[in-house]
């Protein structure tokens, strides 16, 4: 309830920046404790849960939601705010995993309700069993949580997909590759290759130089001994 009703003052820039951003730095501890409680209370509610599904789910919601926690309070305190806002955005995109589920599974229920019962069978309410329809809710319940989730993740990437300019105007660099490509062919076909062969032949030669200069001493030597 909490996280629900106070969260979005976090994303009003005049909200955020009133009494030198204190207002929002208060706030902003009291949303991150409350949502690591929820967290850790939803991750033991969903183990007493009989469907495997909903069990894996809130695991791997919770998991990811503890490692925004982290990772917000973390940028949070050495002030690296880049980091932060990035972090506490993927936070609430993540967060939205538990509306989304009320938000499919009214989907699922209508689809079904008005006769699309391609994913369902149909049932009769007079001739269909007390069995048959908790099965097919529960099916339903169970459809409503992998939607939710994998919407959630999703449209999370694409916003900070957004945010990081990602979806913008393509920046024309036809041009460009081309000098590039023929720079390139310039560099396989020996344009560059030749000063490369030199600097090797260079090498060659002062090594051999080297080489004949340190015979050349021994045989002084000997000359003088002897």
């Amino acid at each position: 309830i909490f996280w629900w009703n106070l969260y979005f003052l976090q994303l009003i820039p005049k909200i955020r920046h009133w009494n030198n951003k204190k207002f929002h730095r208060m706030l902003g501890r009291f949303l991150l404790t409350i949502l690591l409680i929820q967290n850790i209370t939803g991750f033991a509610l969903a183990a007493t849960s009989h469907s495997n599904i909903i069990k894996l789910v809130s695991y791997v919601l919770c998991i990811a939601t503890i490692i925004c926690i982290v990772q917000a309070w973390r940028y949070a305190y050495w002030r690296d705010i880049p980091k932060h806002k990035y972090w506490v955005l993927r936070l609430v995109g993540y967060m939205h995993t538990i509306s989304l589920q009320r938000f499919w599974l009214g989907i699922l229920i209508m689809s079904h309700a008005f006769g699309w019962n391609g994913l369902y069978p149909k049932l009769d309410w007079d001739e269909s069993t007390d069995d048959e329809w908790i099965s097919m809710t529960e099916q339903m319940f169970d459809d409503s949580f992998i939607l939710c989730i994998l919407t959630a993740i999703l449209t999370t990437e694409w916003y900070l997909a957004a945010e990081g300019g990602m979806t913008e105007t393509p920046v024309n660099n036809r041009n460009n590759g081309e000098k590039e490509e023929d720079e390139v062919n310039h560099v396989f076909n020996g344009g560059e290759g030749d000063g490369e062969g030199e600097t090797a032949k260079n090498v060659d030669a002062s090594s051999k130089g080297d080489s004949n200069k340190s015979v050349a001493e021994v045989f002084e030597m000997d000359q003088t001994q002897s």
